[in-house]
């Protein structure tokens, strides 16, 4: 029997990966909501007023709970030509 389930790519890009990032003191962040959720891709995907909170959705999400800092974000979106 071969039963395939296709995933769109918006669940696809969920179903692993990702970071929190905080982003306190970066120019344009949103003061209320510093932590981050992150996709693969460096895109933002909720922001949240604090680590616990960020930490919950981003696994709700399908997303690594894994914290990443301004510079690894840097990377991440200049590797995926952002």
């Amino acid at each position: 029997m071969n039963n395939k389930h296709m995933l769109n790519d918006d669940t696809l890009d969920n179903v692993s990966g990702g970071y929190l990032f905080n982003s306190n003191g970066i120019i344009g962040a949103d003061k209320d909501h510093q932590w981050e959720v992150i996709d693969n891709k460096g895109d933002v995907k909720g922001r949240f007023s604090n680590y616990d909170e960020a930490c919950r959705n981003a696994s709700a999400m399908g997303f690594s709970t894994e914290a990443i800092g301004w510079d690894e974000l840097c990377k991440l979106r200049q590797q995926n030509g952002k």
